[in-house]
């Protein structure tokens, strides 16, 4: 009889770990669609960009950020016509310069963008119409960055409230990864009380919507989501095909997440990272839920990509013959389910 308490014990702490109201484990997807011919090249005659680049969408702009220039930083184009308008900040420590850039901060209502120095610890503030109208335009300080715990990458929602991987120092070359909640006006930096428990080692992308009100977690070293709330409550964690695989050390999963009106559109690898092209190929589409709708194969690799959404498309930076393109979504026959 006591060894039934015991079983009944057992099962009991089992259901309580594992949550079906949080707890969402995808065992396939298989509704895999290949987009390789719908794919648009965007051709940059005007500039030369290097092969380290990311973009981003404000307003009418597209953003393209320079990572190892030949000459500046920042490059603006219109985003409808992609046409070229011009160029601003060069690397360096003088004033205007940036010494090591990092993310770049989009404030579409103050048609501004926030620009990180992880070189001065400082973030600077760009006002569109001033950079278009002014080719010696001088950046302002926003903030002043903690070196202790500080944003890599991050989405804007407000003055008071961005969605950040904050990064800590660890050591020479070492360093945690932390899911936060970044306050532009005083610098305040604060982890999300949630962190999955079954995870030491955390390398993630993030994104967030205050239409949605919430934020997506994704891990390049786990086949796993996290969707919280942006008060930083868990709403559910959405486990992939891999997730109880021992190999998940020695894959790439994802490698970058937006939220795009309705649904969360994630890249996805899955491959080895000692493969010659593990980094992602693959676009995933999810409801703002987590459940699966589609995979889109694009035959391309993807290092960075930016949501348009007044055109409803996807622009990619890619490594390949192309080195920008894009696609409509409209042009894809979606299924949900």
């Amino acid at each position: 009889m006591k060894n039934w308490y015991i079983w009944i014990l057992i099962l009991v702490c089992s259901s309580c770990l594992s949550n079906p109201t949080t707890e969402k484990k995808q065992g396939s997807r298989s509704h895999i669609i290949n987009i390789h011919d719908k794919i648009t090249e965007i051709k940059i005659d005007s500039i030369l960009l290097s092969g380290s680049t990311r973009a981003f969408i404000m307003n009418n702009y597209l953003i393209i950020a320079d990572y190892k220039p030949e000459d500046k930083l920042i490059h603006i184009f219109d985003k409808a016509t992609f046409k070229y308008l011009t160029s601003t900040t060069y690397t360096g420590q003088g004033p205007g310069e940036i010494t090591i850039m990092g993310n770049i901060g989009i404030n579409e209502n103050r048609n501004e963008f926030y620009v990180s120095d992880h070189g001065q610890f400082k973030i600077f503030t760009y006002n569109m119409d001033s950079v278009i109208a002014n080719p010696f335009y001088m950046p302002q300080v926003k903030l002043n960055i903690d070196k202790g715990i500080f944003p890599d990458r991050y989405q804007y929602l407000n003055d008071t409230l961005s969605i950040a991987v904050a990064i800590k120092p660890t050591g020479n070359s070492s360093f945690e990864q932390y899911t936060a909640r970044l306050n532009l006006t005083t610098g305040k930096i604060s982890p999300m009380p949630y962190e999955h428990p079954n995870i030491e080692k955390r390398r993630i992308c993030v994104a967030a919507s205050s239409q949605q009100k919430e934020y997506i977690e994704c891990y390049q070293n786990r086949d796993l989501m996290t969707i919280g709330g942006l008060d930083g409550k868990l709403k559910w964690n959405i486990y992939g095909p891999e997730w109880n695989k021992d190999n998940h050390d020695r894959k790439y999963y994802f490698g970058g997440v937006l939220i795009c009106g309705d649904k969360i559109v994630a890249l996805y690898s899955g491959k080895n990272y000692y493969d010659k092209d593990y980094r992602p190929s693959k676009i995933i589409l999810f409801k703002t839920n987590g459940d699966y709708i589609e995979t889109l194969d694009t035959g391309y690799i993807i290092n960075d990509f930016c949501y348009d959404k007044t055109k409803n498309r996807i622009i990619m930076a890619l490594d390949g013959d192309m080195q920008y393109a894009y696609f409509d979504f409209s042009n894809i026959k979606q299924v949900d389910k």
